[in-house]
């Protein structure tokens, strides 16, 4: 059986819960010591304080870009972003 690459991708959860168990599964297959960067917009405030509380920690944030037309936009939802660019 081939082992499967998490890579970097979306990953989109509707609930705080979901997206932790995803996270959390995300960071088992990686590995001991590997280092696993995710994306959280500064909009989902529930989502950060949670994953703080969880013992991930804010290192590095960089300003949303947008094209028009707009999306709805749901930042409760996206725990990892796709090259760090949405919109």
């Amino acid at each position: 059986m081939t082992a499967v690459r998490w890579g970097g991708g979306a990953t989109i959860a509707t609930s705080p819960d979901a997206a932790v168990r995803l996270l959390e599964a995300r960071r088992r297959r990686s590995g001991a010591g590997a280092t696993l960067r995710i994306g959280v917009p500064i909009e989902n405030e529930a989502g950060r304080e949670q994953l703080e509380r969880l013992g991930w920690r804010p290192v590095w944030q960089a300003r949303r870009m947008e094209r028009e037309p707009r999306l709805d936009w749901r930042p409760d939802w996206l725990w990892g972003q796709f090259s760090m660019a949405i919109g």
